[in-house]
């Protein structure tokens, strides 16, 4: 997940400037949930259902606003 997010950052300055600022707010939304599966593994919690549903559910809207 944080190899995809490094390199969709370089890819962020092919977005239009309409889509740029929602593309880099997904972005952010990536990163945390990086830090959300990371915690969910240290910890050994039950979250890591919502954390994978949640960063499955980011990714997707990535591939909308690429798709645009």
């Amino acid at each position: 997940m944080q190899r995809f997010h490094d390199i969709c950052k370089i890819y962020a300055e092919n977005i239009s400037p309409h889509s740029k600022f929602r593309y880099r707010e997904l972005l952010n939304r990536i990163e945390s949930n990086v830090r959300q599966l990371r915690q969910c593994v240290a910890t050994h919690t039950d979250s890591e259902t919502k954390a994978l549903t949640d960063a499955e559910q980011t990714l997707r809207h990535i591939m909308q606003v690429i798709h645009r």
